[in-house]
């Protein structure tokens, strides 16, 4: 859900202040959260996370964004 640092699960990035179309996938990620937290589910391994992670930053985002790529944001 991109919102767990594969290694640094004590944080989560939820939203950020774009546009108002994110609302709504910032309250799919709190949903998701609440989830989480409620133990219904566990998070892939780090290595897992991490796969996903290159896969999203070399396919979609390249895609998507064209020259304006740069790298995921991680704040």
């Amino acid at each position: 859900m991109q919102c767990i640092h594969p290694r640094v699960h004590q944080l989560v990035v939820i939203g950020f202040s774009d546009s108002i179309s994110n609302l709504y996938t910032s309250e799919m990620k709190s949903r998701w959260l609440a989830e989480f937290l409620d133990c219904t589910f566990k998070l892939p391994s780090i290595k897992e996370m991490e796969k996903d992670i290159e896969r999203w930053d070399k396919y979609y985002l390249k895609r998507n964004s064209g020259n304006d790529y740069r790298r995921s944001c991680i704040c």
